[in-house]
């Protein structure tokens, strides 16, 4: 064997995950001397951390002599797989060097740690407003309003609110968002001139169940349902119609439901109708609709046609 060692006089103390039996014989088949006490001719004395942190006797000895370098098990390891198998420079494994080292680094990890800000859990977000609801007539300022499309197959629709803050001094927005394929966008505005401008009927009067007068252009001719007047689309339940004590007509015409034979798909177009074709209004028989009196401003989805 290799004398590279020749000049090494080590002693250890501490556990090397079993390797602790073989460190003598390592030292020696490499021209090297091996003690198991401390004395003034040991050059290196090869501990644990454990045994260094723990300052063991045979650690606080060669603390004493001062001569004698403390080292890692890695620098014997190191050295015996290193080319030449010569000593390394013990600097780098020297174990107060090493413990200062890890110091070192926790405090600079704690500090980084420190300096992060700390993260705040997300705070719930509460609702600042809510749908008006008129408490004395019991009324809901949320109205839909709908419009076939020329093509039969789509419609247009309004969505109309009132919303009322949930805090004192009470605060109030109109929100109107609008609607059609291809086409969307909102605005705020007064929800009783929108609804009369798109309805042309009064807000107070939506549940009537009264068609208005067809609309007409500016030269007083009648314009197609796809361009007469949005329908108020109610969506109250049953229990609010019965508190108001009248009776709710969903005036709403359902798009692709079958519709009956002879029956116009829209309660504007039967008008329509009726005003293109010069019919008495006062029949019972109007636009293959049957009803129950001669009222005909009240044609609703649900009356059955004629045969």
């Amino acid at each position: 064997m290799g004398k590279t060692f020749k000049n090494i006089y080590a002693c250890s103390v501490g556990k090397f995950d079993g390797n602790a039996d073989k460190i003598p014989q390592w030292v020696r088949a490499n021209g090297g001397r091996y003690s198991k006490d401390i004395s003034e001719e040991i050059t290196h004395l090869i501990a644990s951390k454990e045994a260094y942190k723990g300052d063991v006797e045979t650690v606080r000895k060669a603390k004493r002599l001062k001569s004698i370098k403390i080292v890692s098990y890695d620098w014997l390891e190191d050295s015996l797989l290193s080319k030449n198998r010569r000593p390394k420079r013990e600097a780098e494994y020297l174990l107060e060097n090493l413990l200062n080292n890890e110091k070192k680094r926790k405090r600079e990890t704690s500090n980084k740690e420190d300096e992060k800000p700390k993260t705040q859990p997300p705070k719930k977000r509460t609702a600042r407003y809510h749908i008006y609801i008129d408490k004395g007539d019991r009324v809901t300022y949320n109205a839909t309003l709908v419009r076939l499309t020329i093509s039969m197959n789509a419609r247009e629709k309004y969505v109309v609110k009132v919303y009322e803050s949930n805090k004192e001094p009470y605060v109030y927005a109109t929100h109107v968002e609008y609607s059609r394929i291809g086409r969307s966008g909102y605005r705020s505005e007064g929800v009783q001139d929108i609804f009369k401008d798109k309805t042309g009927k009064e807000w107070d009067d939506r549940r009537d169940r009264i068609l208005p007068s067809c609309k007409r252009d500016a030269e007083g001719k009648l314009l197609p349902p796809h361009e007469g007047w949005f329908y108020y689309e109610n969506r109250e339940g049953s229990i609010s119609s019965f508190l108001r004590e009248e009776v709710v007509v969903d005036m709403t015409v359902n798009v692709g439901q079958g519709l009956a034979q002879n029956r116009p798909s829209d309660p504007q177009e039967a008008k329509v109708k009726l005003e293109k074709d010069g019919k008495d209004e006062n029949s019972v028989e109007h636009a293959g609709f049957r009803r129950d009196s001669c009222d005909l401003t009240t044609l609703d989805r649900d009356t059955t046609p004629i045969d």
